[in-house]
């Protein structure tokens, strides 16, 4: 009947463990089904942005293609419409030329009439207005210099524009480069907070898992002193069985509920053993 009860006991102790180690294989397996997924997620993404990297390449290809191919048709049918254009307007120009002729061949003399009594005119207007300025030449005078004036009053006013001018561009590019340092300051700002930020974020994911490889470390040597204990308890738990059960050495047998034998032999009574 002892020898029942101690591989009842065994069978129950064995039967925790394995439960435990069960469960932790389980907890364990679980953990790798869930990085496994990560994993092929991270995988599939890769694939996924690979794929449609190559899709578009390909349809920037065929588009490509058919951009070369309207652009040639394009420029076939310009040419042809622009040879059609130049021959049609060499026509209307050759027409032009032989109505043009035609005129001119029969107004020829009528023109040179015309040009011969135009100068006329003008040599009898040059002459008149040599006579008026000889009787009023300080009238003149007058004239010129007011001319003269003039002149120099618009030069003056165009230099004038153009110092402006080149004032203002000279004002409008300091302020141009002033604009461009503040804005590169301020985007190496707006650069270097991102960075702060990236490398903040980064601290904490480095900090996450160093707590999570810790707090890792800690349950397996927990788990270790536990299976240390419980083993040390078996080892212990035996011993006493076997002395009980097959004698001290001496030949002295004790009955099982001497518990002030036990305390003096041993130091520990199995019930305070089993509730340990």
């Amino acid at each position: 009947m002892r020898k029942g009860i101690v591989g009842i006991q065994r069978f129950f102790r064995v039967r925790d463990i394995v439960q435990t180690f069960n469960y932790m294989r389980q907890n364990s397996t679980k953990i790798q089904k869930w990085w496994r997924r990560i994993l092929y997620r991270r995988w599939k993404e890769r694939v996924d942005q690979a794929a449609a990297t190559i899709q578009a390449w390909w349809k920037m290809k065929f588009r490509r293609r058919k951009y070369l191919r309207m652009l040639y048709s394009s420029a076939m049918i310009n040419r042809v419409w622009r040879g059609y254009l130049a021959r049609r307007r060499a026509n209307a120009l050759r027409s032009a030329n032989r109505i043009i002729d035609l005129i001119l061949y029969r107004g020829a003399r009528m023109l040179q009439v015309k040009t011969e009594t135009i100068a006329a005119i003008e040599i009898q207007r040059w002459a008149r207005g040599h006579r008026i300025r000889c009787r009023h030449y300080d009238k003149v005078l007058k004239i010129r210099r007011a001319k003269n004036n003039f002149r120099f009053n618009k030069a003056s006013t165009i230099i004038q524009k153009n110092v402006r001018g080149f004032i203002a561009r000279g004002v409008i590019k300091r302020l141009n480069k002033a604009a461009f340092l503040i804005q590169g300051y301020m985007k190496v700002r707006w650069l270097s907070t991102i960075f702060q930020q990236l490398r903040a974020a980064t601290l904490k994911i480095q900090k996450a898992f160093r707590t999570y490889l810790v707090r890792k470390q800690v349950v397996d040597a927990r788990f270790i002193d536990y299976l240390q204990d419980e083993s040390s308890v078996y080892e212990a738990s035996k011993q006493i069985e076997q002395q009980v059960l097959f004698g001290f050495p001496g030949g002295d047998i004790r009955p099982l509920n001497d518990k002030h034998f036990y305390d003096s032999q041993i130091g520990k009574y199995p019930s305070d053993l089993e509730t340990h």
